[in-house]
């Protein structure tokens, strides 16, 4: 059988809704929202885990991507189709739009130094860069975000 044959697909919400499950837990209808630690929706099938991603575009596309698939507005449990995209470890973090949570002043790109200012740098091609050390963590964030535009390929903001 076929893993789409399991489930319905609502587009413009990007849930997926079992069909007819076995089990005494889940009826048909139910909606897939069990999160892993990273934030996925993901589904147990015969023993098996999947991600809820994988089988929106498996269903899309009529196989399971080869490669990494990339949520393009980094919102992990938005699954709709249009925001779903073959990519790469690499394009996949030049995607990032939201900082780490241990991240201690909550912006992406900025670290929080002990003078009090905030230090911006940027990934290119592997190699660390710096942007500049800033009194204000908001304005280096700002030039993080210019520098990111400029040059991760795989940048949507």
């Amino acid at each position: 059988m076929n893993i789409c044959d399991l489930f319905n697909y609502d587009e413009k919400t990007g849930y997926l809704y079992f069909k007819n499950p076995s089990g005494k837990f889940i009826k048909a209808g139910y909606r897939v929202k069990s999160l892993d630690k990273q934030g996925y929706l993901r589904v147990g099938i015969d023993g098996q885990r999947y991600f809820a991603h994988r089988i929106v575009w498996q269903m899309f596309h009529g196989s399971m991507p080869d490669g990494m698939l990339d949520h393009i507005n980094d919102i992990k449990t938005d699954n709709r189709i249009e925001n779903l995209r073959l990519s790469n470890a690499c394009l996949n973090g030049q995607n990032r739009r939201f900082a780490q949570k241990n991240n201690v002043c909550g912006l992406l790109g900025v670290t929080a130094l002990k003078s009090g200012k905030y230090s911006s740098r940027i990934n290119i091609g592997g190699v660390l860069h710096y942007l500049g050390s800033f009194a204000d963590k908001h304005e280096a964030h700002q030039v993080y975000l210019k520098a990111k535009r400029k040059f991760h390929k795989g940048c949507t903001i």
